[in-house]
């Protein structure tokens, strides 16, 4: 009584299952990695630790497009259909071929099934044909991927 009626008051739970129905059942313990792969299936993102960490490899379409993908770690619940980036060009870049180019943008979407999701990071003087390195400038960089209800 005296925690609901105290202003400015923290109440703090924990180990609490909520039951449908006026029978209970047998407490569930998940570990972490369960939790966190059944989250994934909703949504994942890609955060890096420092500057130049890479998200992943591909391939220049042109001197301005470099079109990669990654790999889920779990199957998300269906098709990721967007991307979430931090919101500057500034985060990214491309390394091809021993140099380095700024993005021109922030990478955009181009398509998601559950397993996998393509991207697109734009720059400049880029070799068509080649590989690239999409890869972080900074640790405000990241690339997320949704897959909600």
């Amino acid at each position: 009584d005296a925690v609901i009626t105290t202003v400015n008051s923290t109440w703090e739970i924990t180990g609490v299952q909520l039951e449908i129905g006026d029978v209970a059942t047998p407490f569930e313990h998940e570990d972490f990695a369960t939790t966190l792969a059944k989250c994934q299936r909703y949504y994942y993102k890609m955060t890096v630790d420092t500057g130049a960490d890479i998200f992943s490899v591909g391939a220049c379409d042109s001197d301005t497009i470099a079109d990669s993908s990654i790999t889920f770690p779990v199957t998300m619940r269906d098709s990721a259909t967007a991307i979430e980036t931090s919101g500057t060009a500034g985060d990214y870049q491309i390394r091809q071929a021993g140099n380095n180019r700024d993005c021109t943008a922030v990478p955009l979407f181009i398509r998601g099934s559950p397993h996998t999701a393509y991207f697109r990071f734009t720059s400049h003087s880029m070799v068509a044909g080649q590989g690239v390195i999409c890869r972080s400038i900074n640790t405000s960089a990241y690339l997320a991927w949704s897959a909600e209800l």
